[in-house]
């Protein structure tokens, strides 16, 4: 990735400084679903169903990845956010406005993906820098989920603002509600999924730079 560029020379004029930039993680807390039973008696083993099937709400911490840039003249230029599956400009000189530059798929119909992103990357300069990036815990298992009773609840720590998430999730059938907390460093959305449905679950945990720590098979189920 390109954290800045370089002018090219000129005869007369004389350049401005070669803008930079920094890319970095910065810790958003905790992701937690909860309401969540193992849905059906087959397609699942029984450790799966066992984990699953535990009343304690589930919790995965995640990191956001933040681009930066630098410039001699624009100097109101947005940060570059991914969180979530979401990408994102965000104007800190204009009350916090986001600009989506991306869609979610973390609810889509009836498909729940839930990504998180562990470790540390802090890069500054005006260079190129490579992302070192890899899976922790990933697998094609689905598992088949349903409301405990109460629906399904996903909250998620974001820096994005209530009205963003409200036009990325306005197209999914499947949402009964959103609301948003920001009485709380970093915020919080809470996404509510409708009742009497049975969802399809997949997690991944991808590391980024450096000191990724690594997990359990039961970060989602067995893994094969």
């Amino acid at each position: 990735m390109a954290l800045g560029t370089r002018y090219r020379e000129r005869i007369v004029a004389v350049n401005p400084g070669p803008p930079s930039g920094t890319l970095r993680t910065t810790d958003l807390s905790k992701v937690a679903i909860e309401n969540v039973v193992a849905a059906g008696e087959g397609g699942v083993g029984t450790e799966t169903r066992d984990f699953w099937n535990r009343t304690t709400t589930k919790r995965y911490a995640s990191t956001a990845v933040v681009y930066e840039p630098d410039y001699n003249e624009y100097r109101e230029a947005p940060k570059t956010i991914y969180e979530h599956t979401v990408l994102a400009n965000r104007f800190d000189s204009a009350n916090g406005t986001d600009l989506l530059l991306s869609n979610q798929t973390l609810v889509d119909g009836r498909d729940i993906t839930l990504v998180t992103l562990d470790g540390s990357l802090s890069e500054a300069g005006s260079g190129t820098v490579s992302v070192d990036t890899r899976p922790i815990s990933v697998s094609n298992t689905v598992v088949p989920i349903e409301s405990s009773g109460e629906p399904i609840t996903l909250t998620l720590p974001t820096t994005l603002s209530k009205s963003r998430w409200d036009d990325l999730l306005a197209g999914a059938k499947s949402v009964e509600s959103i609301s948003y907390n920001n009485s709380t460093s970093p915020n919080r959305v809470t996404i509510r999924l409708k009742r009497n449905e049975t969802y399809r679950l997949r997690m991944a945990k991808i590391g980024v730079g450096s000191g990724a720590s690594s997990t359990s098979a039961a970060y989602l189920t067995t893994i094969p």
